[in-house]
């Protein structure tokens, strides 16, 4: 049997996406529930619905911890399957649970589990199992397409939608918090993408403004729809699914899938997908595919336009938030941050100030609240967006003190017009180090790693080796205002 580094998953999401797609390949008609945190003890049901699977990772990868876990959820469960709760009925004919875990069970472990576990299940009227890495090695090696996807440091085509979602708080820097802020409004739109996955439709264009929140609408739309366990909602790592030819290593697609295909930079993904889905005895035959993109007239979508293709297309645009979700959103934002103890009056009053500046674009608003933050005083927030972003980037400058502020700002500008930046291509570090004018490629690379910690820059790919600037609003303001001087 492999020896495996467990350390490949190191998230949560990751090793949730990794056990269901165990799940499914060893049970194809099995529900998968999508919505982590909101599941009622179920991330897995199986296809005769006796078997309900629950995933937990530690990075230390305890059984201690595993065992302490299953205690916790054998509480949650006995309240779930009391008569007259909400989640009583999604329990109903349940007569296995299995605790999904990396954790490694010795003889000790295993003991432990039978005396401490089993009983608390018992009583339920439910078989307690688990799966550890054993016997996880042991459905890897029954399913090695898996074992490729996850363990052997390639870049997956396809990730789930929790996987993606944790890197969200990452393209929305300027609060710095681990969490994203509550998803407010658009219930409209949200049911505007489920009635599209009815239709007799293959793509969906879903176009804004940038900053408008098209990302996070898609992904709250694409969270509930895996709730109910029908479709498997996959995000497109466009990056790798351009150069990868082991698209569907670690997933089953033959199963109802929607995909979300975030501004793609040209039309080459669409035509690879096109072939796909058109082929009605092919493995994505029920694949459904909404491409974000930020305007009906952006090029990569003149591929979805044509005669050919546009009948099989239906499009969804989204417009600023109405100006009661932008107060809402902003009090969420300002009642889970520094400002939080402030009077209720006053944040209310704040709230309205910021959503009248800066309307239904949740990106200023958010930059307006961590302006805010900073200063304390509602009257010191620029009362424009441009101020506003200028204000931000001044502020990045500054912190940046082992570097002179020009040199900042024109890494910054290279950066936004260059695009993703492989830090391992030495030969554009030494370009880069030229024309910020750097004393080496370390001072670059470092430079680069600083605006990474700083939020400002993201990371991404195999290694982390990619970097380019987030938002694209930020991006946007840095090259206009750039290009115009």
């Amino acid at each position: 049997m492999a020896d495996r580094n467990w350390a490949f998953i190191s998230s949560g999401a990751t090793f949730e996406s990794f056990a269901t797609t165990l799940i499914f390949f060893e049970d194809p008609g099995a529900a998968l529930f999508g919505r982590r945190g909101k599941d009622g003890g179920q991330d897995a049901r199986s296809s005769d619905g006796t078997h309900v699977y629950q995933a937990k990772h530690h990075i230390d990868a305890s059984p201690a911890k595993a065992i302490a876990d299953a205690k916790k959820e054998a509480a949650k469960i006995a309240g779930y399957r009391t008569p007259g709760h909400s989640r009583e009925p999604q329990w109903q004919g349940v007569t296995h649970w299995h605790l999904v875990t990396n954790a490694h069970f010795n003889p000790t472990d295993k003991k432990r589990w039978e005396d401490e576990v089993v009983p608390l299940f018992s009583a339920q009227g439910l078989v307690a199992e688990y799966w550890g890495q054993a016997e996880l090695d042991a459905l890897l090696e029954k399913h090695p397409e898996v074992d490729r996807a996850y363990f052997q440091n390639e870049t997956r085509a396809f990730l789930s939608l929790s996987e993606f979602k944790e890197m969200l708080p990452l393209r929305e820097p300027f609060l710095g918090r681990d969490k994203l802020g509550s998803f407010i409004g658009r219930e409209a739109e949200i049911d505007s993408i489920k009635s599209f996955l009815n239709s007799d439709k293959f793509f969906l264009e879903v176009h804004g403004a940038g900053g408008v929140g098209k990302t996070r609408l898609v992904v709250e739309a694409g969270e509930r729809i895996a709730s109910d366990g029908a479709w498997q909602v996959l995000w497109a790592n466009v990056a790798s699914m351009e150069t990868s030819s082991a698209w569907f290593d670690g997933i089953v697609p033959e199963r109802s899938t929607f995909l979300i295909v975030d501004e793609p930079e040209n039309d080459q993904l669409l035509r690879l997908l096109t072939e796909q889905i058109q082929n009605k005895f092919g493995r994505t035959s029920k694949w459904k595919i909404a491409i974000v993109a930020r305007s009906p007239k952006d090029p990569v979508l003149n591929f979805l336009h044509g005669p050919r293709i546009s009948p099989h297309v239906e499009k969804l645009s989204i417009e600023p938030l109405p100006v009661t979700d932008a107060e809402l959103i902003c009090l969420d934002l300002i009642g889970s941050g520094s400002l939080s103890a402030s009077p209720a009056s006053w944040k209310q009053s704040a709230s309205k100030n910021l959503a009248a500046l800066f309307g239904g674009h949740p990106v200023w608003l958010t930059l307006a609240v961590h302006s805010l933050e900073t200063s304390g005083d509602l009257s010191s927030v620029p009362q424009e967006s441009i101020d506003l972003a200028d204000s931000y980037l001044s502020e990045v400058e500054s912190k940046q003190s082992e570097y002179e502020p020009e040199k900042v700002r024109t890494l910054l500008r290279w950066v936004a017009i260059l695009g993703a930046i492989n830090r391992e291509d030495n030969t554009l570090v030494g370009i880069l180090t030229r024309l910020v004018d750097f004393s080496d490629d370390g001072a670059t690379r470092v430079a680069l790693k600083r605006l990474v910690e700083r939020k400002v820059l993201i990371q991404r790919g195999a290694r982390d080796r990619f970097v380019e600037l987030k938002p694209d609003v930020l991006r946007d303001h840095i090259l206009h205002k750039w290009l115009v001087i």
